[in-house]
């Protein structure tokens, strides 16, 4: 663990100097720098809502762990844990994805709204159906994947895993949304979103944990990013990108989208 820790801070120092040499090839000066109280200010009162929001991801993505060591025992921790393990490698490739694509779509807004909404359309859908692509394989050979991985003692997780593998779907679409809801600058939204989720998840882990088990939990995430993710469509000035997110569901629309690219 110790080991673990220490790549961790390396890391961190080796991104912070890959950003420092590349500030100075681009002809800047670090020693130039003078703090700005009023940009300070603004920058605080936009980001405030982030900042509170990572804390509420942070949680509801691991409280159902938490839940289900105090209320129920170490081994269904572990078969919980495998299959969240599992359902969650998934996670780096719609940030990846999100984080190429989207200074392209943005760029795409100062020359028209109509080139900016479609590129938005094309990221939803593509994003959609990645994720349905890696869920339908888990849901049917999540027996199969789970013995091969880690054995015949985590039957259990093989399950939970059929379950928490859609909540992918929703994940893919969030980062997606997130992108687009920040540079709106439309951050209380993201807090309030991701505040729902957190409360949502923690009250039907207290719900379902007691009833179904380690299978409940992983119905609560499934329903908790669902809510998260979709909770846009309550606000006038985001509707419009839940509905873009619904009607990516529906391949032939997707294809009419490449067909139109093409």
């Amino acid at each position: 663990l110790l080991y673990f820790v220490i790549l961790m801070v390396v890391e961190t120092f080796v991104l912070a100097g890959g950003l420092i040499v590349a500030y100075l090839r681009k002809g800047q000066r670090i020693l130039n720098w003078k703090f700005d109280g009023q940009l300070a200010k603004r920058l605080i009162k936009d980001a405030w809502p982030l900042l509170f929001s990572a804390v509420f991801v942070t949680i509801y993505m691991k409280i159902d762990q938490v839940m289900i060591k105090n209320m129920l025992d170490n081994e269904a921790l572990g078969n919980y844990a495998v299959a969240v393990r599992l359902s969650e490698m998934w996670y780096f490739i719609p940030m990846i994805i999100s984080s190429s694509l989207f200074p392209a779509i943005v760029n795409a807004k100062a020359k028209s709204e109509s080139l900016y909404n479609e590129r938005l359309r094309r990221l939803y859908s593509l994003m959609g159906w990645m994720a349905i692509l890696i869920a339908v394989p888990f849901t049917f050979f999540s027996g199969k994947i789970v013995f091969l991985l880690f054995g015949s003692q985590y039957t259990q997780a093989a399950g939970v895993l059929k379950i928490h593998i859609w909540a992918g779907i929703f994940v893919f679409f969030g980062v997606a949304s997130s992108k687009y809801l920040a540079a709106q600058n439309y951050t209380r939204i993201i807090f309030f979103r991701t505040f729902l989720g957190m409360v949502t998840n923690v009250i039907l882990n207290f719900v379902l944990i007691p009833t179904h088990g380690i299978y409940g939990a992983a119905i609560a995430t499934v329903v908790s990013y669902f809510i998260t993710t979709f909770f846009i469509i309550f606000f006038g000035k985001t509707r419009e990108q839940a509905i873009l997110m619904i009607k990516s569901f529906n391949l032939f629309y997707y294809l009419k989208l490449n067909k139109g690219r093409s």
